[in-house]
């Protein structure tokens, strides 16, 4: 499901699957930080703000050292 939510071109479902990608982390990190650095890449301006709005939730998730070097 979530591969699916993510190879979409439109915006939306990406910013909907922000908290779900967050969330996932604990059952697979490396695909969980690989598909949140791509989001990072995309530079829109949409999706900046609702990972702005999702930092708190990473920083309880995420491993110190995944936070550190996304954030």
């Amino acid at each position: 499901m979530l591969e699916i939510i993510y190879n979409d071109n439109d915006d939306l479902p990406k910013i909907h699957a922000l908290e779900a990608l967050v969330s996932y982390y604990s059952v697979n990190p490396n695909l969980s930080m690989g598909k949140f650095k791509n989001l990072l890449a995309l530079n829109n301006w949409r999706i900046n703000a609702k990972i702005c709005d999702a930092v708190p939730l990473a920083l309880k998730v995420f491993s110190k050292a995944n936070f550190k070097a996304t954030f």
